[in-house]
């Protein structure tokens, strides 16, 4: 008798563990300027075919990738409308003009802590202008390397990989990061491709991928977010930022595929709009509807 109790407790952790793992967070209705008002949220902002993700943390903010120049005003007013007067950092994962087109009028109009990016400074247009706003405003920049770890609030972000700097494809050169807080996680990898996601895999963070939330690789392209990569992740949702109806069909079916395959609910920014998740300290992850 006691060793038939003993097993169906056993059966019983492990199907709550089960569940607790593969729970998605329950969308509940709320106004998307209301995000600031909570101790934690990601908000993964619809900027078309690009990427911009802004996270709040104990009333502290930051910034990864900006999106188009022609997202700004759409990302200010998401800004403005949650409070956000300074932004501790700005992470730009790598140098396309779809991830800091709009960083230059943020970095002047928002009191900014520090640039964190990836050293690369192709002669473009967009990278001018960043470069020249951090100079002008006298913000701090810094290039990074893997393993570099920033504090936000409660909030702890870790650089896991810089890329891989002597590619050619800029892509590849990403800045990728996961964050922390409360229990919570989200992994961002910019633009990296395959060969990157191989580095992480390979390096000290292969252990530590696990994540709630999975702002997929390039736009859900299929040049990106291996089936290895998306298993050491495990996330309970993915996100995918792209724009309708984008030249490059992103996001792949092949992704989507992975994505359904592995029982990942996908939210895409081109048929959903801004996707935000919030949370209380103590408090279930939760996204916004």
């Amino acid at each position: 008798m006691a060793i038939l109790l003993f097993i169906s407790m056993l059966a019983c952790i492990f199907f709550y563990i089960k569940y607790r793992r593969s729970k998605v967070p329950e969308p509940i209705p709320v106004s998307e300027n209301a995000a600031g008002s909570h101790d934690f949220f990601v908000a993964v902002l619809d900027v078309g075919q690009g990427s911009c993700t802004v996270i709040g943390a104990d009333g502290k903010y930051m910034m990864v990738d900006g999106g188009t120049r022609e997202s700004t005003k759409k990302i200010k007013t998401f800004l403005d409308e949650n409070g956000v007067e300074r932004l501790e950092y700005i992470v730009a994962t790598h140098p396309h003009a779809d991830h800091i087109g709009s960083l230059s009028e943020i970095i002047v109009s928002y009191d900014v802590g520090m640039v964190i990016h990836n050293g690369k400074k192709p002669d473009t247009t967009s990278v001018s202008k960043m470069f020249t706003a951090t100079e002008k405003t006298g913000t701090e920049q810094k290039v990074a390397e893997t393993g570099d770890s920033f504090s936000l609030g409660d909030a702890e972000f870790t650089i896991i990989s810089s890329g891989i700097e002597d590619s050619e494809n800029l892509n590849d050169t990403s800045l990728s990061l996961r964050l922390s807080y409360d229990g919570k996680s989200i992994m961002i990898t910019g633009d990296s491709g395959h060969e990157a996601e191989e580095k992480i895999l390979k390096g000290p963070y292969r252990n530590k991928l696990k994540s709630d939330i999975l702002i997929a690789g390039h736009h859900g392209s299929s040049d990106a977010n291996s089936k290895a990569f998306v298993k050491q992740v495990n996330p309970r949702e993915a996100v995918i930022s792209c724009g309708k109806d984008n030249d490059y069909g992103h996001p792949h079916k092949e992704v989507l595929a992975l994505f359904e395959k592995e029982k990942i609910p996908v939210r895409r920014t081109d048929t959903d709009g801004n996707i935000i998740y919030f949370a209380d300290k103590g408090g279930e992850l939760t996204r916004a509807e």
